[in-house]
């Protein structure tokens, strides 16, 4: 019922705002995805050109001419269209082409450059950063130190150069509030995060030193659709981890990526904390993490990125999803400032693409990494 009521709502949702100054990623030249809504642990999937099966985790994109087989037990789609389709036989995605809301574009990772990689025992900044938001009253997030009594903010740009200073060590996070200087649209803003107290006084998150990590803010004629969007979700899906992972697929497709990343971190917790109990449902799926790390890259906040494909590389083994597996050690490959353990990483995931048959991301690795494969 849930399921059936969130393909409802989105496709109101999506259809709000399609044609709006917002909707941007569906005119880009990007291919139309079905997202797995509902899956066994014995469903499998073999992409397009691959010889071999994959476990076929929730969550996952599937595009035409993927197979999926549900081993009997029906597994169920969201298409690109925003209709539901259920599987119950082996067969190719049973989903119409036309009219596609859900594309997918393909994050060019190969040619993408480390960032300085983050001290954590600096205040960095988690978000929003190198990002659109959709509030000029955006959630500042950061990494809670130990060692100090408190943190100053700053948010500086044209016309603004506002602070403030919040107490305790465990404090990691402030809405910009209405009072302050309004942020405006088409214009840059950076956020510093400073220690204050403790033994951690005065280190900053401008230690850190990565360009490009100012924010913007959507001006009200983008700002308003997502919000009817965004509003009627809440009301109608009554599941709050469900809202918020429809609402981050939707946010990451189009930009929004400081909202999708904290929405995700609602749901998986800090990447960076081993979790307390043993996950089930959506917080067992290595894609929920995979798409956190990718978010990560795409946000340069590296550690987290690390992290993120770290947890998906363990579920991933467990669950016996060798794709989800090698997209992971691809992405700690990426990461990885050590030449040994790059190679390592992408010598197992070359491993994992020879597993299924997989001759196209084969190729990708050794042309990625040279010598991977020798």
């Amino acid at each position: 019922m849930a399921l059936l009521l969130i393909t409802t709502v989105l496709t109101i949702a999506m259809f709000i705002y399609s044609n709006s100054a917002i909707s941007k990623v569906a005119a880009q030249d990007a291919s139309s995805i079905s997202l797995v809504t509902q899956t066994n642990t014995d469903a499998g999937v073999r992409r397009a050109g691959w010889s071999g099966f994959s476990k076929l985790s929730l969550g996952a994109s599937i595009e035409s001419g993927d197979l999926i087989d549900p081993k009997g037990k029906p597994v169920r789609v969201l298409c690109a269209n925003l209709t539901e389709q259920v599987i119950t036989d082996i067969g190719p995605v049973p989903c119409p082409k036309e009219r596609a809301v859900l594309v997918q574009e393909g994050l060019a990772l190969a040619g993408w450059q480390r960032s300085r990689p983050q001290d954590i025992t600096v205040p960095f900044l988690i978000s929003p950063r190198a990002t659109a938001v959709t509030s000029a009253q955006p959630l500042i997030m950061w990494n809670a130190l130990l060692d100090t009594d408190g943190y100053k903010i700053t948010v500086r740009g044209e016309g603004v150069d506002w602070s403030t200073e919040v107490k305790g060590a465990a404090n990691d996070k402030l809405n910009y509030p209405k009072d302050a200087p309004p942020l405006t649209p088409d214009n840059k803003y950076t956020v510093e995060i400073v220690a204050v107290g403790g033994t951690a006084d005065g280190r900053s998150s401008s230690e850190e030193d990565t360009p490009g990590m100012s924010f913007t803010v959507l001006a009200p004629t983008d700002f308003q659709p997502i919000k009817k969007a965004k509003d009627l979700i809440r009301t109608r899906v009554h599941d709050k981890v469900l809202a918020d992972l429809t609402i981050a697929h939707f946010y990451a497709q189009n930009g929004l990526n400081a909202e999708a990343l904290q929405l995700l971190l609602n749901i998986t917790g800090d990447p960076l904390v081993a979790p307390k109990n043993t996950p089930k449902g959506l917080i067992a799926s290595p894609v929920l993490y995979l798409k956190l790390g990718d978010l990560c890259i795409e946000s340069r906040l590296d550690i987290y990125a690390a992290a993120a494909y770290n947890r998906a590389l363990d579920l991933a083994k467990q669950n016996d999803d060798t794709e989800s597996a090698a997209n992971a050690l691809l992405g700690l490959a990426r990461l990885s400032s050590d030449s040994k353990q790059q190679l390592e990483y992408a010598n197992e995931a070359l491993k994992d693409w020879q597993t299924l048959g997989a001759i196209q991301q084969v190729e990708a690795v050794q042309q990625e990494f040279k010598g991977s494969g020798s």
